[in-house]
């Protein structure tokens, strides 16, 4: 058996007018909480969010991702995924939420 990746969530504010959260690790029941504290935390500007380190996501990481997303269209920001790894984006179109939750253009 291998060891999960831990869990972590880095906050990128240098640019003013969007905010970059970048997540590593597994995303489950034990840790969505964390991130959706972290998209609450979150000042002004768009949110981009880099999962290129997510190892895992269940549907309690999807539903903090869609609640920041929905939550950012209310408000009038922009939400982007950036660097979705197959795992996560096939739980996203298996669900439906790509029009919700769209990935952030190179």
């Amino acid at each position: 058996m291998t060891d999960a990746t831990p869990f972590n969530v880095s906050v990128d504010t240098s640019d003013p007018s969007r905010t970059v959260i970048y997540v590593r690790g597994d995303v489950d029941m034990l840790t969505a909480h964390e991130l959706g504290s972290c998209f609450r935390a979150t000042a002004d500007g768009d949110i981009v969010v880099d999962l290129s380190g997510v190892s895992f996501m269940d549907t309690s990481g999807l539903m903090q991702l869609l609640i920041a997303a929905t939550g950012a269209d209310v408000a009038g920001r922009s939400f982007f995924l950036r660097s979705v790894p197959g795992h996560v984006a096939r739980l996203i179109e298996l669900t439906g939420f790509e029009s919700i939750m769209p990935t952030e253009a190179s």
